[in-house]
This record gives structure tokens, C-alpha cells and sequence, in this order.
């Protein structure tokens, strides 16, 4: 890299610094000596707690605690790379690059919006009702059984879930109701005029995403659109060294162009 630079990956909803663990290492073979952190996500397990977790006050919170001397190559999955939009709208002379893996820059048909926040206030409503080992294991269990994930490799084991289990279950609730899509900012508009170097992957099985994804591609051709066939949603989880090096390559790629 031309410029003190520092990787910057963000974990999805429920998950935690390590799911990048795999991708990661292959960024660091490919980049040897450049920086990755991974923080916790705000609400998470070993994430700060914060006074509301909108998506701008979460982006608030991780940007005051990311290296303030480089440059950012933000790389987000699912919540978190739309943590990662807002993080580049908060900080933008911090931020080099991004990648958003399985994200969306919101909805913007307010009737799915309502649908949306419909669902996700139900959601909430499961993990503030003070749930039983047994129930929040249940819970996660038809997390992972939601379409996006489906005909991919979502991990579902015991050791799986028990890594979510850490996390406290009022604070996800707040999560889903306040950073919900259906109460969230429409950021596409925003992301049309981003003027650093954008990428988007998604999983060939996530219809949902590919979707996203093209339409992200079609508004900015200089974009890079990649789709994995083989995965799903949680494209960190089924897919870590393809997509490490999909990461690596448009990195390689960029940095040629600059």
C-alpha cells in the first residue's frame, strides 16, 4: 500500500471478531505487515455499550476507537457492512476503500419497510423477554434457518451457536429495533456518490443479495460486483478463503489503478 493503511473488518449481527478469522489470514499472506483489526461490534460481546444503537451511533462509537493515524480499508458483512456505509459518511477523510460482503444499503419502499420493522420488533421482543438457555438456543437456531442462508454452508453446530450465546441477549434486541432496516436511513443515494474505491460480494445462492449487489454494480460501474455460486449469505463463514482472495485481488487491483 502507497499509504499507511489498516484493514478494517466487521463482523454481521450475532457474530463475533473471529468469523473473519479465516479470510483474514489470507489477507495477511497476501498483505504481509499491513494491519487487521476486527473489532466487536457495539452490543456484542466485548463490543462497547452505548447509549442507542442506531447505525450512525454505532458507526460513532467503533470510528472513536479505530487507528486514527491511518487510512481505512473498511470491509463489512451483513449489519456490519452497513455499519461500514456510515462509518464512511461519518469519517470520510479516514476512509480509503470499502467491501460490502452480503450488505444492503437499506430499504426503500416504505411498505417493506414497515414489513421489516414489523418483523424485526418481533424479533426483539424474543430476546428482551429474559429467554432460557434452551430458548435462545432455539432462536439462533431459526436465525440460521432464514432463506438468505439457505442451500449454503451457515455453520449451525453447538460450537456455532454457543459463540453466540455470549452476547447479551437485551442489547441485540436493541440492535435489531434500532438499527432495523425498516427505521433505517435508505443509504443507496449516498452510496451512488462515494467517491473512494467500492466493492460488493455476495453469495450465488442469496438471490436477495446478487440482487443488491447488481443493482450497486449498475449505479457505479467503476465498482467491483463479485458472486460467489457456491454460498449463501454468510459468505465470511462458508466461503473464508475465496473470499480472502477475491478481498486480496481487488485490493492488488485498486492500488494498481491509484
Amino acid at each position: 500500500m502507497k499509504e499507511k493503511s489498516v484493514i478494517v473488518c466487521l463482523h454481521g449481527f450475532g457474530g463475533t471478531p473471529g468469523d473473519w478469522d479465516r479470510a483474514a489470514a489470507v489477507l495477511r499472506r497476501r498483505f504481509p505487515g499491513l494491519p487487521i483489526v476486527a473489532p466487536a461490534l457495539p452490543g456484542h460481546s466485548g463490543g462497547a455499550v452505548i447509549k442507542e444503537y442506531s447505525l450512525p451511533a454505532m458507526a460513532a462509537s467503533l470510528g472513536g476507537s479505530l487507528p486514527g493515524g491511518s487510512s481505512w480499508i473498511l470491509i463489512g458483512y451483513s449489519l456490519g457492512g452497513r455499519i461500514a456505509m456510515h462509518l464512511a459518511r461519518a469519517f470520510p477523510k479516514n476512509v480509503r476503500s470499502m467491501a460490502l460482503v452480503s450488505a444492503s444499503p437499506g430499504i426503500e419502499d416504505s411498505a417493506e419497510r414497515a414489513v421489516r420493522l414489523h418483523a424485526d420488533t418481533g424479533l426483539s421482543r424474543q430476546l428482551e423477554s429474559s429467554p432460557t438457555r434452551p430458548e435462545l438456543i432455539q432462536f439462533w437456531e431459526r436465525w440460521t434457518a432464514q432463506p438468505v442462508f439457505a442451500g449454503g454452508r451457515h455453520p449451525r453446530n453447538a460450537a456455532s451457536i454457543e459463540k453466540r450465546l455470549a452476547h447479551r441477549p437485551a442489547l441485540l434486541a436493541r440492535i435489531l429495533r434500532e438499527s432495523s432496516p425498516g427505521v433505517s436511513e435508505w443509504m443507496l443515494p449516498w452510496l451512488m456518490e462515494f467517491p473512494k474505491p467500492l466493492a460488493c460480494f455476495a453469495g450465488g445462492l442469496d438471490a436477495k443479495y446478487v440482487e443488491i449487489a447488481n443493482r450497486i454494480g449498475r449505479g457505479i460501474p467503476a465498482a467491483c460486483v463479485r458472486i460467489l455460486p457456491k454460498a449463501a449469505h454468510a459468505l465470511p463463514a462458508e466461503e473464508p478463503v475465496l473470499l480472502g482472495g477475491l478481498l486480496a485481488d481487488w485490493l492488488l487491483a485498486i492500488e494498481d489503478e491509484g
